[in-house]
């Protein structure tokens, strides 16, 4: 797109080069979910928040992945002490049906004309029905803490399990947002976690990238670091 600029992610100094007074918005993934589960660090975030205000521009945090209790808050900017200008949600939020949402500061919706941003699906009661279920379980069953606790226990047991192959660069995420970095491309491997019984996904060029649900037990815990060692060490020697 024109006028649309890529900064490189987590650097500072990218930010005082190409936030200026011409910049509209600034976008950005608190976790990069198809680049690769990179996190954004606090100090990149908070310059990101600084810079938009001074600079008045519109900063907009996309969660849709993120977002409604994966990665162990209701919303991630939480983790950050942040709270964007306007939040891009969905996926999860209906539970398996298809819904997005755009939230947004007062200020910004109080300046939308009726008719500027319109959808011809917007307000449909069955996605509302779903999202209002979803929220119902968000809250009833704590999923955000589920998540945090659980996904902090994964990524342990990943990091212990998996730190003795050498092709294992980093294994990183938030909740049950995870990503495991390899130093080879991961579609052997995911086709191999398949046949266990597993789903993956790649992300980026060279990670695996898990996304269990939020009832994931401890058995299932065990059974997913199990079956990824046994991939690892079926497809690469130590």
């Amino acid at each position: 797109l024109p006028e649309t600029y890529q900064l490189r992610y987590n650097d500072l100094s990218e930010v005082d080069k190409n936030i200026d007074d011409n910049t509209a918005a600034v976008i950005v993934e608190l976790i990069q979910g198809e680049g690769g589960v990179n996190v954004a660090t606090k100090e990149f975030v908070s310059i990101l928040r600084e810079k938009s205000v001074e600079k008045g521009a519109i900063l907009v945090v996309d969660e849709i992945q993120t977002g409604f209790g994966r990665t162990g808050t209701i919303w991630l900017f939480e983790q950050y002490g942040i709270v964007p200008d306007i939040l891009l949600a969905g996926k999860s939020m209906g539970g398996g049906f298809p819904v997005s949402a755009a939230f947004m500061s007062s200020d910004i919706a109080s300046k939308l004309e009726a008719g500027c941003h319109g959808s011809t699906y917007g307000g449909n009661p069955i996605a509302c029905a779903a999202i209002k279920a979803s929220t119902e379980v968000l809250i009833g069953e704590n999923v955000p803490q589920q998540a945090w606790i659980k996904g902090s226990k994964l990524i342990s047991r990943l990091r212990e399990d998996l730190e003795k192959y050498r092709i294992v660069k980093e294994v990183r995420g938030a909740g049950l947002m995870i990503g495991i970095d390899l130093r080879v491309e991961p579609t052997k491997i995911i086709k191999c976690l398949q046949d266990e019984g597993l789903l993956a996904l790649k992300a980026g060029l060279t990670v695996l990238r898990l996304l269990p649900p939020y009832n994931i037990s401890d058995e299932d815990i065990e059974f997913t670091v199990d079956r990824i060692g046994g991939c690892i060490s079926k497809q690469f020697s130590n």
